[in-house]
C-alpha cells in the first residue's frame, strides 16, 4: 500500500493531454496539484500539440510492447465507460463518440492476415477477409481512384481535441487543482529553480514534494533530451461524415504499400479529418505542405468517397485542388516523438539552488512524462495511472526512511541514557 498522498503537493509542468490527465488524476488520488503551462486549451500554436491531433484510438503498440498496450487499455475502457454512464452529456463535452474503425489495405492479402494483439480486447473485433477473386491477367487498366481492402472492423471511439482539452481543465478546477501561466527557463536546474519563486506569487501553494514534467517536444531543451524529436503529421477537416460513421485506416504495412491514411468522422461538428503521413521525423515545419495536402485528399477519395461533393457527376460542381471534397481547414501538428519510445519515470534531480535565496544543493524529485509521438490521448490515462503509482512508492519509501531514521535516533538517546 502506498502512502497517503495528505500534505503532498505536486507541480506538473505542461498542460497538454498528458499534462492535464497527469494532474487529473494526481487529484483524484488525494494530492494537491498545481500545473504550470506556457500554452493552455484554447492556445492554436505549433509548440502545442495537442489541439492538432486527429484523436482517435487506434493504437500503435507493438504485438510486444506490453505497458504501451496497457495505456491504451485504460483509455479505451475509461472512455466506452464514459459514454456509456453519461451518454450524449459527455458527448457534448468532450467530442467522444463511439465508432466502428474499420482497417484497410492497399495490397489485398491473399492469405488472412495474422490477428492483432488487441482483438480479443477491443469490442466487436471481426475479420473482414475475403479470399481474392481471379482476376484478368491480360487487363493492364489503372482505375483513376485506388480502391482499398478492408482487412478488419472493431469497436472505436473518437473525440474533439477542441473540446476534450477545455473539458480537463473543466476536471481539473473542479478537483480544486490550480493552473498558472507561465514560462519556465532552460535547462532544468533553472526550471526548477523558478518553480517556487512562481508559486509564490500565488496564494494557497505550498512548495511542491515533486515536480512532473510533461512538456512534450520542450523536453528537447528543457532536460535536454537529445532524444526527442518532431514527428510531424499533417490534417485536412472536410464537411460531413461518412454514411457509416466510421473510422477509416489504412497502416503503413511494408515498403510496397501506401503511405498510411485514415479518416476520422467528428460526429459533434458534424465533419471528417483526413490524414496520413509516412511521419516525418525531424521535420520542424509548421505550413501545410500542399504536396502532402495533394496526396491525402487523392487517397481518401477511395477510402471515404461519400463525402465526395465535386468530383465528375456528383453535386455541387467541381472543388478545383480539394480532390472533391468540401475542404474546411488545414492543420500541421508536431508529434512529441522519442527514440526509444516514452519516458514515464521519476528520479532525483540535485541543483544548486532552491528558488527560496539559498545557494545550497537541494534535492529534488522530479517525474517525466513526455515521448508518446502520436499516441498521446490514447496513452493518456495509462500514463497517469502510472506516475500516480510511482509517486506512492517513492513516499512511501521515503516515510519508511523518516520512520527507520527516527527509530534509530531514539535507539541511541536510550543507550546514551544507560
Amino acid at each position: 500500500m502506498s502512502a497517503a498522498p495528505k500534505g503532498k503537493h505536486i507541480v506538473v509542468v505542461g498542460a497538454g493531454v498528458i499534462g492535464l490527465q497527469t494532474a487529473i488524476s494526481l487529484l483524484e488520488a488525494g494530492y494537491d496539484v498545481t500545473v504550470i503551462a506556457k500554452h493552455i486549451p484554447g492556445d492554436l500554436d505549433i509548440e502545442y500539440t495537442s489541439p492538432w491531433a486527429g484523436a482517435q484510438w487506434r493504437t500503435h503498440a507493438g504485438k510486444n510492447d506490453i505497458e504501451a498496450q496497457e495505456w491504451d487499455m485504460a483509455s479505451y475502457n475509461t472512455w466506452l465507460n464514459m459514454l456509456e454512464e453519461e451518454g450524449t452529456d459527455v458527448s457534448h463535452k468532450t467530442g467522444l463518440a463511439k465508432l466502428e474503425a474499420v482497417e484497410y489495405t492497399w495490397t489485398p492479402p491473399t492469405t488472412p492476415p495474422p490477428l492483432p494483439w488487441y482483438a480479443p480486447h477491443v469490442r466487436n473485433f471481426r475479420s473482414l477477409y475475403t479470399p481474392p477473386t481471379n482476376t484478368n491477367p491480360s487487363s493492364t487498366s489503372t482505375p483513376p481512384t485506388p480502391t482499398p481492402t478492408p482487412t478488419h472492423a472493431y469497436t472505436s471511439l473518437t473525440l474533439d481535441p477542441t473540446l476534450y482539452l477545455p473539458h480537463l481543465l473543466d476536471r481539473l478546477t473542479v478537483l480544486n487543482g490550480r493552473l498558472i501561466r507561465a514560462t519556465l527557463p532552460s535547462p532544468l536546474p533553472a526550471a526548477l529553480r523558478a518553480i517556487p519563486l512562481i508559486l509564490a506569487q500565488n496564494p494557497r501553494t505550498n512548495p511542491p514534494s515533486a515536480t512532473i514534467l510533461c512538456p512534450g517536444l520542450s523536453a528537447l531543451t528543457l532536460l535536454p533530451d537529445p532524444r526527442v524529436h518532431p514527428i510531424r503529421g499533417q490534417t485536412i477537416t472536410v464537411q460531413g461524415l461518412p454514411q457509416l460513421a466510421q473510422m477509416r485506416a489504412i497502416p503503413y504495412l511494408s515498403p510496397s504499400d501506401a503511405t498510411p491514411t485514415y479518416a476520422i468522422p467528428r460526429p459533434a461538428s458534424n465533419v471528417t479529418v483526413l490524414g496520413g503521413t509516412r511521419g516525418e521525423v525531424g521535420d520542424w515545419r509548421a505550413r501545410p505542405d500542399k504536396g502532402v495536402r495533394e496526396g491525402i485528399l487523392r487517397r481518401c477519395r477511395g477510402l471515404v468517397p461519400e463525402l465526395l461533393v465535386g468530383l465528375e457527376g456528383a453535386a455541387g460542381g467541381t472543388k478545383e485542388g480539394e480532390g472533391g471534397f468540401e475542404v474546411l481547414g488545414e492543420g500541421v501538428g508536431l508529434r512529441p516523438g522519442r527514440t526509444g519510445g516514452p519516458r514515464v519515470e521519476l528520479e532525483p534531480v540535485v541543483c544548486n539552488g532552491g528558488g527560496d535565496g539559498g545557494d545550497g544543493p537541494r534535492e529534488w524529485v522530479v517525474g517525466y512524462a513526455y515521448g508518446h509521438a502520436g499516441a498521446g490521448y490514447q496513452n493518456s490515462i495509462g500514463t497517469a495511472r502510472k506516475m500516480v503509482r510511482l509517486l506512492g512508492v517513492w513516499f512511501e519509501a521515503e516515510e519508511a526512511e523518516k520512520a527507520r531514521k527516527a527509530k534509530e535516533e531514539k535507539e541511541k538517546e536510550g543507550k546514551a541514557k544507560l
